[in-house]
This record gives structure tokens, sequence and C-alpha cells, in this order.
């Protein structure tokens, strides 16, 4: 795990003339600073579903820098990134004004003949498009640009230049003026790379980075579903950010807890739905722990066929767990989650402070995620939730901090290399078979984490029965899953009827069971057993 720094870094913002290089030089500045590249029209085309071309031609430039202003404040949270803007971007006072204070502005200049010989054929662009005489037009438009382009921070010329020489005078010129510093404000985030459907997990202190993002979707309506709970702690802020947005909102509530991950709480979400006449180009926000985020999700890929939705999470499980990779589920009485889609949320905004209003015991719940991350992917994690545990339990927001971002970063990997669990991201479900069972055994009395944490300790039971790791790692694990509140108990549960619940894992192929067991601290492995070989492995460790 690397040491983490004292905060995420700002933007680096490269803007300028179309054909001066941004697109070019934007990724090889990206490699030379380790951060990642961020191509704003991109961003844009994505979010509306169309080219830029077909932005102008629909919507006119007005329409078109209305989006790229939405865009632009995004870009905001592009923590550890450098940005390529769109020629127009920062060439009005407010885009202007809002790119300096989204980070440093770096300007990559151009002569018009270097310009219209690297555009080649002009008429794609649709500001030259239909121009007489396309030279002209360039050298008007960069003599309207250039009071604006010339506030940037730092310019470069380019003319006669390879992109690798240019990138390489940035990066030390940004180093040595201090643009690259950290800013421990900033909003993290953690990319969840799909291709088309790429989008953020965003982690902040409170609600004031989510606007921004809720402003560059199409819709101007959505429905806020969220518990009553929930509501009560969370949903004033959020209003206040749904009103800058520009977004009108309808809320809709349901009953807290595990029951209300059902069929028919979700034909009543569709109701409301239906009778608040959002469209396709409405916005689900789902506020609230892992039901509302299982159930939101849900709704939202069936709805209309499928409308666009935001998770907002407010449980350490739905942070770490429930909100990240797009599985959505509800339950029936033959088990957990046995009818559900693969939908990915537009956006996972994380709100560290709501972690501040949970009861303990559902914080300490939520802990049991982390718990299997670090056992899936990171010993280091493991190491450092066995050295702050205590801190941890009791709410310190640094260390759970540090715990989520981990979490996704973990999660958000696996998921990329295998969207649709079609092998590698069946791992995830590490302690869960049992879990599930336990879960529902107990009548939805023990809450999710506490079942994972037993099913966690199932999972090394059987691991180290079958000589797959350390039989003194589950002992390991269970010493600090009590240090995080988190006890034991798993012999009282090893009962029939939870073991014949397993038998209707959703995760079994052809009457064996895809068991995910540990190889040791930060690796996994699937493995397939039956029912009884499973437990045969658990009841006779137990007896000993």
């Amino acid at each position: 795990m690397p040491t983490p720094r004292s905060g995420p870094t700002r933007p680096i913002l490269l803007c300028g003339f179309m054909g001066t290089g941004k697109s070019t030089v934007g990724p090889l500045l990206a490699g030379a600073l380790g951060r990642r590249f961020v191509d704003l029209d991109a961003e844009v085309t994505a979010a509306a579903g169309a080219s830029v071309a077909e932005i102008f031609d629909r919507e006119g430039e007005a329409g078109f820098r209305a989006r790229e202003r939405a865009a632009l404040e995004h870009a905001r949270g592009y923590t550890d990134a450098v940005v390529a803007l769109g020629g127009g971007a920062t060439a009005t006072p407010a885009g202007l004004a809002c790119a300096r204070a989204a980070g440093p502005l770096v300007l990559l200049r151009a002569s018009p003949a270097e310009i219209l010989r690297r555009l080649g054929d002009p008429g794609g662009r649709p500001l030259l498009r239909g121009a007489p005489d396309a030279g002209a037009a360039v050298r008007e438009l960069l003599a309207a640009r250039a009071p604006y382009y010339e506030a940037a921070d730092l310019a470069v010329d380019t003319d006669g230049r390879d992109a690798p020489a240019v990138a390489a005078e940035l990066a030390g010129r940004l180093a040595e003026l201090g643009l690259l510093a950290a800013d421990p404000a900033a909003p993290a985030l953690v990319p969840v790379e799909l291709g088309a459907r790429r989008y953020d997990i965003c982690i902040a202190r409170g609600f004031g980075h989510l606007a921004p993002r809720l402003a560059a979707y199409r819709g101007r309506r959505c429905a806020v579903l969220t518990d009553a709970n929930v509501a009560a702690a969370q949903l004033g802020a959020l209003s206040a950010a749904l009103d800058a947005a520009g977004l009108e909102a309808t809320i809709l509530t349901v009953e807290p807890g595990e029951a209300s991950k059902s069929l028919s709480v979700a034909e009543q979400v569709i109701e409301g739905l239906c009778a608040a006449e959002l469209d396709r180009d409405s916005l689900v926000v789902c506020l609230g722990g892992g039901v509302v985020c299982d159930l939101g999700g849900f709704v939202a890929s069936i709805y209309l066929r499928g409308v666009p939705h935001v998770m907002l999470p407010t449980s350490l499980l739905a942070q770490v767990d429930a909100s990240v990779g797009g599985k959505t589920g509800v339950n029936l009485a033959a088990g957990k989650n046995l009818i559900g889609t693969f939908t990915q949320p537009r956006l996972c905004y994380v709100n560290l402070d709501a972690l501040t209003t949970l009861p303990p015991p559902e914080l300490r719940a939520g802990l049991a995620e982390v718990v299997k991350h670090a056992l899936l992917a990171d010993a280091d994690l493991l190491a450092f939730l066995e050295g702050h545990a205590e801190a941890i339990a009791a709410g310190d927001l640094e260390g759970l901090a540090r715990c989520v971002r981990r979490s996704c970063e973990i999660k958000a990997a696996i998921v990329t290399r295998d969207e649709r669990e079609e092998g590698e991201r069946a791992v995830l479900n590490l302690g869960h078979t049992v879990g599930h069972a336990i879960e529902a055994c107990s009548g939805y009395r023990v809450r999710h984490g506490e079942a994972v944490a037993l099913g966690l300790l199932a999972a090394l039971r059987v691991s180290g029965r079958r000589g797959l790791c350390d039989p003194a790692l589950e002992g390991r694990v269970g010493a600090l899953l009590e240090r995080l509140g988190l006890g034991g108990g798993l012999a009282l549960w090893l009962r029939p009827e939870v073991l014949a619940r397993v038998a209707v894992d959703k995760k079994r192929r052809h009457g064996r069971l895809r068991f995910v067991a540990v190889t040791g601290p930060g690796a996994a492995q699937l493995i397939t057993l039956t029912r009884e070989e499973l437990a045969a492995d658990l009841l006779s460790e137990a007896k000993t």
C-alpha cells in the first residue's frame, strides 16, 4: 500500500487553441507526473451521448458552452490528474475564473500557420466550419481569446517541437514553480474504468463538491430514494446541493432495514417514479446504506428499461462495498440478493461526514468489508487495521478515510477487470457464502457486516483445514475482529439450518459451491466444494 501523501493534488489544466497539442502533450505530461489524463471534451460528449459537432448542431454554441462549463466545474474534483480543456473553455471571464479555481492553468501556444497545418481539414471543427478563409477565422479567434489565454499560470510554445520535449519541460517548470503541491481540502477520486461508462468514486467531507457534478447531467429532475433514519440526518444538506445543481427533487422514503429489499417495495418505489413523471433523462439518487443502494440501483436499472442513477452511500458498509461496482439486488424468502442486475452508477459520491451520524454498531459492522478487502488484496491494509483497530472502531475519521479510499481502490480495480463476475470478481464474495446464510437464518437481526465477519472466520477455517493458508491466520483475524467490535461466536451459527441455507447460494455451479478461500494475507482464490464438504471442514474444526 503506497504511503499516503498529505493530501490529493489539484488537477493541472491545459488550455489553448485547437491544434496546440493539448490532447497529445496531456497524456505524456500525466505519465511524467504519475497522474491520470482527462480530456474535458470527452467528458462533455460522454455526458451528452453525442459528439462535439452533434452538440453544436443540436444545441448551438451556447448549449455546448453550458455543458463545457458544467464539466469544468466537475474538473475541480479531478485530483491527481492532468486535464485537457477545450479551446474555448477558458475564453470567457466566468470560464477562466472557474478554471483558475480548479488548479494551475497551463497554456500551450502555437502560431496560426502551425495550427492550420495540424488541423488538416478544418471543416470538422464547428467554429471553422463554413468559414470562407480558415486562416483568417483562426487569427480572429486567437486575437479574441488572447487576453484569457495569457492569464494562465504557465505558458509554453509548441511550434517545431515534439510532444515529449514539451511535456518534459512542463513537468520541470511546474515543479520549480511549486504548482504540484498537495491540496488537503480537495476530494479524492477513485476512477472505475469501464470504457464509455467510466465513472468516479468521489470521496469528500460534506456535500460541497457534489453540486458541480450533478449539474453536468442533462436532466433537471431527480428522485431521492432514502429511508426515514437517513432522511432525518442527511436530507437537509443534500437538498442544498440539489438546489445548487438546479435539480428538482422528489423524495421517496422506505422503511429502514433489510425488509425493504423486496420486490413489493421495489414496485412501490417505481410507482413513485411514475407519479413524479420522471423520464429517461431523470436521475435516481440513492441516499442511504446498503439496502437503499441495492434497492435504488435495481429500480433505476428496470424503470423505463433503465435510467441514470448516482450513489450517495451513508453507511461505512455502503461506502466501501454496496455502492461500488454496479451490483444491485432484492431478496427472496429463499435467499439474499437472488434477484438483481449489473448496472453502473453515473457517480458514487462518498460523504465521509455521514459516518459521524452512524450508531456505533452500524459503523463497526461496516469494518468487516474493510477486513475482507485487506484479506483479498492488501496485507498492508490488514496491518494498518491491526495497528489502529480501537481508534478506527471508535470513529477516527482520518483512519476511516484511509480504509474507505483503499477499499474503493481495491474493489474498483477488480470490477474494472471483471464487471459481470465472470471470473475474478467472484473473490469479492469472500465471507459471504456462510455470512449470507447466517444473516438470512437470523431473520436479518444479525447485521450484514456482522454476518460477513463470521463468514470471514468460516472462510479462514476452511482455507486452513485444506492447507491453503496458515491455520493461525484464523486466530489472527479473529483477534482483529474482536478489537473492531465484531466478536466471534461462529460455532453458535454452525447449525443445520444455516448449512442448508448455503445450498441456495447464487454462486453455486452444477451443485457445487464456488467458495472464496484465503491463501495468505492479501491473497485469495476460488475453489469448488459441495455443501457436505464445507460442513465437514467447518464442523471438524469447530470441535477441536
